[in-house]
């Protein structure tokens, strides 16, 4: 399963998610959409500076300093990919605050912050797969 399945396969999850926020079906996509590509290549380039931060975020454990920023790093580019898609600076940030934990949550349900896991989910990094959601995070959720 790459992340464009398992964003898909929780389409509706999300839609209950954002469903104080009043998105249009279309919005929706809209937001799956921009997350697919903000997080799939966020993980992409981080994962290329060690393991580490990403073994921290996609765990149990308390979020280190550098996951933290990591996050939030993940969280301006995603308000900013959601703007471009036509959201307003607001509805973007709300939309944030909802998905982003979600997806976190979902990611680590997968991963569970174990190095073996994530280091064969990852993979594929080295043969040059690491290209947009369908690289790296195709090799993440297979």
């Amino acid at each position: 399963m790459d992340l464009n399945s398992l964003l898909n396969d929780n389409k509706g999850t999300i839609t209950e998610l954002l469903g104080d926020l009043n998105l249009s079906s279309k919005e929706v996509d809209k937001t799956i959409d921009s997350t697919k590509a903000v997080v799939g290549d966020a993980i992409a380039k981080e994962s290329r500076g060690g393991l580490g931060t990403l073994l921290n975020l996609f765990s149990d454990d308390d979020n280190s300093s550098a996951s933290n920023s990591f996050l939030k790093g993940i969280n301006s580019s995603l308000v900013k990919k959601l703007i471009s898609s036509g959201f307003n600076k607001q509805k973007a940030g709300s939309i944030k605050e909802l998905i982003m934990p979600f997806v976190v949550k979902l990611v680590a349900s997968k991963i569970g912050g174990n190095s073996g896991m994530l280091t064969s989910l990852l993979g594929g990094l080295t043969s040059g797969n690491s290209k947009g959601p369908g690289g790296l995070l195709g090799k993440l959720f297979n």
